[in-house]
């Protein structure tokens, strides 16, 4: 929560905030971390080296959107493979909604796995 491109998003997205997410993150790094930097409490902080491939869907409404695109450029710049589908006007967690775009966004999905197995 400290891009600074964050309070960009917070308005448009109805879902989180990014207080709400600074205390959960407060929490969650203090289970048996105590460092908010770690990889397991922000993946951005981590090393993609020997990971697998990643996928990541993003709405341009949402508040990770900026962290999201920032984690997509540290990819691209590794050279680690990895795909990012955008969703215009969508919100966090959009591909659970029963709405259009979240079938487009399964049908992604399911295409992703059956070609990795």
């Amino acid at each position: 929560m400290s891009n600074p491109d964050i309070k960009d998003y917070e308005d448009s997205d109805p879902i989180l905030s990014a207080w709400g997410l600074r205390k959960v993150g407060e929490i969650w790094s203090r289970r048996g971390e105590e460092n908010s930097k770690h990889p397991y409490v922000s993946p951005i902080n981590g090393y993609v080296t020997g990971l697998a491939p990643i996928t990541m869907f993003v709405g341009t409404h949402e508040i990770f959107y900026p962290d999201v695109k920032k984690f997509d450029n540290i990819l691209s710049e590794k050279n680690h493979p990895h795909q990012l589908f955008e969703a215009d006007k969508m919100n966090h967690v959009y591909p659970i909604y029963p709405i259009e775009e979240a079938k487009t966004a399964q049908y992604q999905i399911i295409d992703t796995i059956q070609k990795a197995y």
